[in-house]
């Protein structure tokens, strides 16, 4: 199974026009993504800024939008020339759900939950290190729809509730033990707090969702 997740950029003015559109939109656009191959979507929203987590069943599944969407995004230059979405690299993944059956089978999802952050620049490799650590050395220890992608110096960070996880601690890469015991002290320091949010989100602010399935 292959997790993405992307960021995108509404155009300046045309937010509302945007709502509008994907509202108008998501019945087709959601029967093209499963024919495409995409199991579950969702698209999150912060300001301009929009955040958005797929499952796929291969790895060859392409992300887009709906046209009247699509024009009311600004524009990501690419190589081979113009995207209206940039993938965000994965971080973090407390599991890999290699699994489907498993992963999905019967289960409902009551909530997907996803949250913003800003990351200080200076701690990026720091961040990084100690999220690969726990990632290997305590794998799979939480919830196994956890998921943290990165973008230049934002964070996007996806789960579901009720959490699922392995009550076996599984075993990842390391062989280590250099995950902190006192994790949070030692993360909040990796972040620029969000001034206007409430104490509970000053660091990981949680978005509005405007499209899931």
């Amino acid at each position: 199974m292959n997790r993405r997740m992307y960021r995108a950029f509404i155009k300046r003015g045309m937010a509302n026009d945007f709502l509008a559109a994907l509202e108008h939109e998501s019945t087709e656009w959601e029967l093209s993504l499963i024919d495409c191959g995409a199991l579950t979507s969702s698209v999150y929203c912060y300001d301009r800024m929009l955040f958005i987590y797929v499952e796929a069943e291969t790895d060859n599944f392409v992300w887009d939008w709906p046209d009247a969407c699509r024009n009311l995004l600004e524009v990501w230059p690419d190589r081979s020339g113009v995207r209206w979405s940039i993938p965000m690299l994965d971080v973090f993944h407390d599991s890999t759900l290699s699994n489907l059956d498993s992963h999905r089978g019967e289960r409902k999802a009551e909530e997907r939950i996803g949250s913003l952050a800003v990351l200080r620049p200076n701690m990026y490799s720091s961040y990084i290190f100690y999220h690969y650590q726990k990632q290997e050395e305590q794998h799979e220890s939480f919830n196994q729809t956890y998921l943290i992608g990165a973008h230049e110096t934002y964070l996007f960070s996806y789960f579901e509730l009720p959490a699922i996880k392995d009550d076996r601690q599984q075993m990842g890469l390391l062989h280590t033990k250099n995950t902190p015991d006192l994790w949070h002290e030692v993360m909040y320091p990796h972040f620029i707090p969000w001034h206007d949010a409430a104490a509970e989100e000053k660091v990981w602010r949680r978005m509005e969702i405007l499209f899931s399935y």
